[in-house]
This record gives C-alpha cells, sequence and structure tokens, in this order.
C-alpha cells in the first residue's frame, strides 16, 4: 500500500483515511485502535493528503529535546495534511495519541533525505518547534503544498492582525475626537478582511470558515465604529461645504455637500434606532441645500447684476459690472463632481455675461473722463505732482475699458485710444493752458449720437433677470405711463392720490391675470416678491431645475424660497393634481421642506385639502390679487380704469 496518498485521487487509496485497517498481501494491517482519520476533520475543513509509516512514528524537537512519538506494535503512525493543518494520529493499543501542527503556525515546510528509500516531511513552527515525518515514500509533493498553505495562511493571518490593530487604532482616535484620522484607520479593514477571506476560501472551505469566524468578529466591530466616524465626518463636510458656499467656492462647496450627502447615507445603513431620525434630519438638509447650491452662482451672479445697476458712481460701478462678467463667465466653466452639474442657461447668462462687459467699458470710459477732467484742474492750478496720480488713475481706467473692449464692444476702441492718446499726452507734459467741463472732455462724435438715441423711447424688450424674458411690470408700467403722459406709479387714468384699485373687483383683475401667458404670469409673481424685498431669479425655462423661482433675501436673516407658479388663461379652478405635481416636484428636487404655489386661479375644496394634506402653501388667485393690490401693482394691469 502506498504510504504517500492524494486524497483527492479517490479510489482504494483512501482507505488509509476512511478505515482503521488496510488489507496487506499476506495479511490485514491495523492503522489505529479506534476511528480512522477521516473521523478527526471538523466542521468544514478538507483533507488533501495522508502519509503512514510503520514504527517511526513522529519526531518533536525543541531546541536539545527531542521526544519521539511511536507506535504500537501492531499499529502504525499516520500523517492527515487538511486545509487548517497537519494532524499526526499514532496508533496505540491504550488509546491511538493524536498532535496538530496549524498552518498558521507553521514557518516552513519541507523534504529531506532520511537514508535509503526513507524521506522526512519536516515542519517547523513560530514557537521554535520541529516536527519530521518519515516516510519511505517522496514527502517532497506534500512537502511543497504544505508550505505553500503556511504561506498562505501566514498572509491571510497577517492581514486580520492588521485589521485588528487598524481598528484599535481608531478606536483611540474615536475617544481623541480624532474622526480624519480614525477614518484612515479604518480604510483598509474592510479590503484587508475581504482578501484574507478570499485567499483562505482559495484553499478550502475549512480555511475559509476558520478566517471567516475571525473576520466577521472583527467586522461587527468594525461597523460599531464606522457609524459614529462616518457620521461626524459627514458633518464635517457639510459645514465645509456650506462655509465653501459662504465663500463663492462653489465647485469645493460641492465636492464637499457630495462627500456630505455620501457619508450620511452610508452611516444610515449601519445604523438603527433613535439615532437613525438625527441622521435623516441631517441628510434631507444636505439634500436641499445641495439643490440650491446647483442654482447659486446663478442666483449670485444675478443679484451682483442687479445691485451694480443701482451704483451710480462710475469707478465703483465699472469694478462692480468686472466682477459680474466674471460670475457669469465662471460660471459656464463649473463642474460638478458628478453628473448633477450647475445650472447655467447657457444663452441667457452669454447674454448678460455680454451686457456687463459692455456696461463696463462704458463706466471704465466714464471714470476715465472724471479723472482726467479732475487731473486737467489741477494741472491748470499748478498742482502738477496731484495732477500726474490722476492722470495715471485716468490712464488705468480707459487701459481697463480698452482691454474689455476688444470682445465685447470694438466699436469703442476708436474712442478709447482716442482717449489714451489725451492722456499719454498728459503724461508726456503737454498740459492744458484752461480745464474744460467734465461733460465737454473728448465727447466724440459716437457720443453724441449715443446721446441723441437715449432721447428716443427704451427698447421695452430689456430683459429683467437671468431667467429671461420682458420684465412684464415693467413694460406695462412704460406703457401706462405713455398712456398717462405722467411718469409717476399710481396715476393711470386716476386722479392724483387716488388708490390705484379703487372702484375695481378681484374678479376684473384676475380677468386681466388671464391675459398674460405663462412666462409673463412668471416674471409678474418674481417681480411682486422683489417688492416684498427678495432677490428672484426665473428658471421656469431651466429643464435642470424642477421649480420656476428662487427668492433670496439676506435680512432680518438669510433666507431662501422656492416658488411654483400654474398660470390659467381660461376662468377655470386648479385641482388636486396641480397641487400633487408641486409637491412631487419638491420631493424630487430637496429644494425645500415646503413647496409655495402661486396661481391666478380660484382652488377647488378637494385641492385645498390636497394641499393641507401634502404641506403646499397655495396662493390663489384672490390671494394673489389682495398682494398686488397691497404693494401698489394693480397700475400696472392691462385693465379699463373707472372714471374719476
Amino acid at each position: 500500500m502506498d504510504t504517500v496518498v492524494n486524497l483527492a485521487d479517490g479510489g482504494a487509496k483512501r482507505e488509509v483515511f476512511t478505515s482503521t485497517e488496510v488489507d496487506g498481501r499476506l495479511r490485514t494491517g491495523k492503522l489505529l485502535s479506534e476511528v480512522p482519520l477521516s473521523s478527526y476533520l471538523e466542521g468544514e475543513e478538507e483533507a488533501k493528503y495522508a502519509l503512514r509509516n510503520k514504527k517511526s512514528g513522529v519526531t518533536v524537537e525543541e531546541g536539545s529535546d527531542s521526544t519521539e512519538i511511536t507506535p504500537g506494535s501492531e499499529f502504525q503512525a499516520l500523517a492527515l495534511v487538511t486545509d487548517v493543518r497537519v494532524l499526526f494520529v499514532v496508533g496505540m493499543r491504550d488509546g491511538d495519541r493524536t498532535e496538530s501542527v496549524t498552518h498558521s503556525d507553521m514557518v516552513q515546510a519541507k523534504s529531506a533525505d532520511d537514508g535509503f528509500r526513507t524521506t522526512l516531511l519536516v515542519i517547523e513552527t513560530i514557537n521554535g518547534r520541529r516536527w519530521s515525518f518519515p516516510c519511505t515514500g517522496d514527502t517532497a509533493e506534500v512537502a511543497s503544498f504544505v508550505d505553500g498553505l503556511a504561506q498562505v495562511w501566514a498572509n491571510a493571518e497577517r492581514l486580520a492582525d492588521e485589521a485588528e490593530e487598524s481598528l484599535e487604532a481608531a478606536s483611540q482616535h474615536v475617544d481623541a475626537d480624532e474622526y480624519e484620522a480614525a477614518a484612515e484607520s479604518l480604510a483598509d479593514v474592510k479590503p484587508n478582511l475581504e482578501t484574507a477571506v478570499e485567499r483562505l476560501t482559495e484553499v478550502g472551505e475549512g480555511a475559509g470558515a476558520h478566517i471567516r469566524d475571525r473576520a466577521e468578529t472583527l467586522a461587527r466591530r468594525y461597523h460599531r465604529l464606522e457609524r459614529p466616524i462616518r457620521a461626524q465626518l459627514a458633518a464635517s463636510a457639510h459645514a465645509e461645504g456650506m462655509t465653501a458656499w459662504r465663500k463663492e467656492d462653489f465647485e469645493r462647496a460641492a465636492r464637499r455637500y457630495e462627500a456630505a450627502i455620501d457619508g450620511y447615507r452610508q452611516a444610515l445603513e449601519r445604523e438603527s434606532g433613535s439615532e437613525n431620525e438625527r441622521l435623516r434630519r441631517r441628510l434631507r438638509s444636505a439634500l436641499r441645500e445641495r439643490e440650491l447650491l446647483c442654482v447659486s452662482p446663478l442666483v449670485e451672479a444675478d443679484t451682483a447684476r442687479r445691485r451694480t445697476q443701482e451704483v451710480e458712481e462710475p469707478e465703483a460701478a465699472a469694478a462692480n459690472w468686472r466682477d459680474v462678467l466674471d460670475r457669469y463667465q465662471g460660471l459656464l466653466d463649473l463642474e460638478w463632481p458628478s453628473d448633477r452639474g450647475f445650472v447655467a442657461q447657457t444663452e441667457a447668462v452669454h447674454t448678460q455675461a455680454a451686457a456687463a462687459a459692455e456696461d463696463a467699458v462704458e463706466d471704465y470710459y466714464e471714470a476715465g473722463k472724471r479723472r482726467l477732467g479732475s487731473a486737467d484742474r489741477f494741472a491748470v492750478d499748478g498742482r502738477e505732482e496731484r495732477a500726474t496720480v490722476l492722470y495715471e488713475r485716468a490712464h488705468e481706467q480707459f487701459e481697463r475699458a480698452s482691454r474689455l473692449a476688444e470682445e465685447a464692444s470694438p466699436e469703442r476702441l476708436d474712442d478709447l485710444e482716442a482717449a489714451l492718446e489725451t492722456v499719454e499726452e498728459r503724461l508726456e507734459g503737454n498740459r492744458p493752458s484752461e480745464a474744460l467741463p467734465v461733460d465737454e472732455l473728448s465727447i466724440t462724435a459716437r457720443e453724441a449720437e449715443s446721446n441723441s438715441d437715449s432721447e428716443e423711447e427704451a427698447d421695452p424688450e430689456t430683459t429683467a433677470g437671468v431667467g429671461g424674458g420682458t420684465s412684464v411690470i415693467g413694460r406695462i408700467q412704460s406703457q401706462k405711463q405713455e398712456e398717462s403722459g405722467d411718469g409717476s406709479p399710481g396715476s393711470v387714468g386716476r386722479g392724483t392720490g387716488e388708490a390705484a384699485g379703487d372702484g375695481v373687483t378681484n374678479t376684473e383683475l384676475r380677468a386681466e391675470l388671464r391675459k398674460l401667458d405663462d412666462s409673463e404670469f412668471t416674471q409678474l409673481v418674481a417681480d411682486l416678491w422683489e417688492a416684498q424685498g427678495w432677490s428672484t431669479t426665473v428658471f421656469a425655462a431651466a429643464r435642470q431645475v424642477v421649480y420656476d423661482i428662487v427668492a433670496m433675501r439676506e435680512a432680518p436673516e438669510e433666507q431662501r424660497l422656492l416658488l411654483w407658479t400654474e398660470h390659467r388663461a381660461e376662468d377655470e379652478q386648479l385641482g388636486p393634481r396641480a397641487v400633487e405635481r408641486c409637491a412631487t416636484a419638491r420631493d424630487s428636487s430637496h429644494g425645500a421642506d415646503s413647496a409655495t404655489l402661486v396661481t391666478n386661479a380660484l382652488p377647488r375644496t378637494a385641492a385645498e385639502q390636497r394641499a393641507e394634506g401634502l404641506e403646499v402653501t397655495v396662493i390663489d388667485g384672490q390671494d394673489l390679487v389682495e398682494l398686488l393690490r397691497f404693494e401698489g401693482f394693480l397700475d400696472r394691469l392691462d385693465w379699463d380704469a373707472p372714471n374719476a
């Protein structure tokens, strides 16, 4: 019978594994006195090789000590190689003796010669022991296999040890409120455990089961630590996102918000109980804020544009227009870390950027003219040093205008070159003998033509807001002022001081609202909120957002409001489906806790009930007319006023 058996081959050779006796040529030979090798397998442990010798047994050496474990006279010594260990079973009359060496305890395994036709399976362990099992067969194949298993086990155990050490370090960092360091410690724990389990499972199910038990214990500890770490890091990313947003570092804000949302979600996957609700609230807040962040660069650019329109001093206005231009141009280059994207209506943004550039050129030019006039007066008074400083500032303003005009207003370049030449002559010493009034400095034929044009009727199609479209209120007000011949609000067909809405019913006013088209109605609502102190941006045409208007104000506290508009051209009631669409849009956008729906229609009872149930605020046609009355907007609707 073979003394080295590959148990994967099967067949009759496996009787050394499955029986306590084997049939010899002359008689039956006993192997063990109790149970066969197969009975020693534990759990999912898999047998790989079996070896035997008749009398040599197994020798255990430790330092200078040596112990031989030999079988009884009628029995043999067996070695069983599994995916978990090498088991030595020595047959004895009064009970078989067993010794086991796990692969994780081995340093190496090798084959060695032990005289004529005999080789040794030699195993060295980390505790300094040396196990030798003689065999008349060739043990090289078995030794190589065992040595390979020992290396795989050593690697897997090392990975598990490193995971355990990392968990301990992470726990200490959490105790010290060092969450970033804790997260770094945890970074390799899961990959290490997964790799360890994968490698040993490839060896055998028994090996895999052994490491899985340890890995599962460590994984439970990992998840207990991971949740507070994820939650805290998400909160930190959330705070960093808000800070970056306030600083208008929009791309960093987007990255941090995505990290915060991902962190909250991961923490929720690993948490249950009361802590979940707190995390859900934080997640909802981050989702809402992220939705507003998507439109924030556009809203901020639009707000800056409106504020700049109120600046009267040319030099300050020019600097502000330059900032507005940079905002609009930068908006199109912003990148979100995912496919979400910042909202940017490209055509409208290009239009506003071009307008900002033209305004900047005009204000730089005007500021340069004023500096030039002041410098001339100082030069005439003999204050040369002061005059030189102002000439240099005038030159700087004209240069800035010229740089912008190359792309934005090339038709202005001739005027600007002439202005620059004038200033350069002054700086070279060609000073005037008398100062000219500011409005007579460097007046060109083009400016004269422009001044003439400015006296003509203003273009009624001037856009209001980045959302695009004609300003309904502005246009109707202009029309009413022309009809009345009086530029003051509230004078449309009325006596001075008489209330604009006297004698007009709400029904009549709602009929006038129905005459507007959808975009005019949306712009009217935006302008109405502007009159109440909000800065608004219309997004009705933007596909990336589901709401129509974003309204913001800074006092008495910073607020952001999302509005939906529902315009009805016929005298029909608002049904519950419109309310449901608004609520669905709110929920899908994560842009607000509540939805505000503004409509010119009157809601049905079912719509009112649905709005209450879905927490949708409805400003209906009746409410809207009252708001228009309160804000003095009635004179801007195209109704036929009664005779005074």
